[in-house]
């Protein structure tokens, strides 16, 4: 082998290894002061564990059985996130665990310490929690701190529940009043007023107002029919037509056929025998008076019967026109009265109104 001297000023200094750098050991040196306590304390303190649970903080309806309501109250939310750190909760919580668990927890503060409250967006739900180092009691107090909310809540829905429900009997009790007092006062201008039915026609006043129409109507046709009988026996007696009362008829009848009987033979006699046997013989001299006396009965007959006639039809018209201006006045007052419960019935039913609305 042939050592080759190196040319002269050629020797340098091999350089440092890194990890033999002063900078490096510096910085591990301050790294393991750090981070030796630091481990040291972590692995040294107390496990911690968390318990959580989930709960509705308002009743969801039956056709939308999901947390998601349509529109959170996120105001509620939050409140009901503040009573569930409440005093009155917490101490509630402490007498609910204190049968189940050793009396670890001295004082509501302690247990405030260790619970939480998260509520989730847009939801009903409040997250629970709480955190210590022994999982059991975590659960235990989780499940008494969602019980005594649950007690708490349900009692507060019960006062609600009463509260309402005294609200609700009393105003009841004020309308039941109050439809009692105008069921009577109703009764009282019924009665006060003759509103004898509850349909309009039906009362007296206006049942009354019909009859009087129906009435004036017929007394008005047998006024006419009256004033039309006069009048045919006025042109009767104007054309000297024998006019008699039909009781009187039968006679009158009978007259003249005697009369006509008598004519008859007259004439036949006449014919048959001469004026001067006619004036002597007894039997037949006294014919012509017995005609002039039957003819003179039905003369004062028919003279008679026209007088009673005429009586009797002026009578009749004079009556029927003297009911037909009776009954117009009347008609004129039961008008008045009718428009006077026309209005009183008005009012009852506006009243009958008033009260079915209550």
């Amino acid at each position: 082998v042939e050592v080759v001297p190196s040319p002269a000023g050629a020797w340098t200094e091999a350089p440092e290894p890194w990890f033999r750098a002063r900078r490096l050991r510096l910085f591990a040196a301050v790294f393991l002061v750090v981070l030796l306590p630091g481990l040291a304390w972590d692995f040294l303190r107390p496990a911690q564990y968390r318990a959580t649970a989930n709960v509705v903080t308002e009743a969801v309806p039956i056709e939308a059985p999901t947390v998601l309501g349509p529109s959170p109250d996120a105001q509620h939310v939050a409140v009901q996130g503040r009573i569930l750190l409440g005093a009155q909760l917490l101490e509630s919580t402490l007498e609910t665990l204190a049968g189940r668990i050793a009396p670890d927890i001295g004082s509501v503060d302690e247990l405030r310490r260790m619970l939480g409250v998260s509520s989730q967006p847009d939801t009903h739900l409040v997250e629970m929690n709480a955190v210590g180092p022994n999982p059991a009691l975590l659960a235990e107090i989780v499940i008494g701190w969602i019980e005594s909310y649950q007690e708490q809540r349900r009692l507060a829905v019960e006062e609600e529940v009463g509260e309402t429900r005294r609200t609700l009997t009393a105003e009841r009790d004020s309308l039941a009043a109050t439809i009692a007092a105008n069921r009577a006062a109703l009764d009282q201008f019924r009665a006060e007023n003759d509103i004898v039915t509850m349909e309009r026609d039906g009362n007296e006043a206006l049942a009354r107002l019909r009859a009087l129409n129906s009435d004036l109507n017929r007394a008005r046709d047998d006024a006419v029919e009256a004033e039309a009988r006069l009048d045919a026996i006025q042109a009767a007696i104007a054309r000297d037509d024998p006019v008699v009362p039909p009781s009187e008829q039968g006679n009158l009848d009978d007259l003249e056929t005697r009369a006509l009987e008598l004519r008859g033979r007259l004439i036949e006699l006449q014919k048959r025998y001469t004026q001067f046997y006619l004036e002597n013989e007894p039997d037949v001299r006294v014919l012509p008076a017995q005609l002039d006396e039957l003819e003179a009965k039905i003369a004062q007959k028919i003279a008679n019967g026209q007088r009673v006639m005429l009586t009797r039809s002026e009578q009749e018209v004079f009556q029927a026109r003297r009911r037909v201006d009776v009954l117009e006045e009347d008609l004129a007052r039961q008008k008045e009265t009718a428009g006077a419960f026309t209005a009183r019935f008005a009012e009852y039913e506006a009243l009958k109104d008033d009260l079915a609305r209550l």
